[in-house]
């Protein structure tokens, strides 16, 4: 099962349009197997809050997740621009730009 959501978080991440075509596809499976199964309204209801929490969980989960990764990119670029910064600091001093750039820790403590 972690296979198969791990594919499709893959293939929604590769392409958004193919994410939805699967969501819409698997709810009219689902309405067309409800439907000739003679399923009531009640079972109906339940069917449909059940898959409407499921897809909620899912959609907050991407958010979240979308929201994570934009920080850590934003993390990196501000730590990338601080290294030029400090690097356009040392420029006179080449061998201490190299040692920076190789092992930042020493030059931070």
């Amino acid at each position: 099962m972690k296979v198969v959501i791990a594919e499709i978080v893959a293939l929604w991440k590769s392409n958004p349009r193919w994410f939805w075509i699967l969501t819409i596809s698997l709810f009219s499976i689902l309405v067309c197997t409800c439907w000739g199964l003679g399923v009531t309204k009640q079972d109906a209801a339940a069917w449909v809050q059940a898959v409407g929490s499921i897809a909620a969980i899912g959609v907050s989960f991407s958010i979240v997740n979308r929201q994570h990764e934009r920080e850590l990119a934003q993390r990196h670029t501000e730590e990338l621009k601080q290294r030029v910064q400090v690097a356009s600091d040392y420029a006179p001093y080449p061998f201490c730009v190299l040692a920076w750039c190789c092992w930042p820790e020493a030059i931070h403590n």
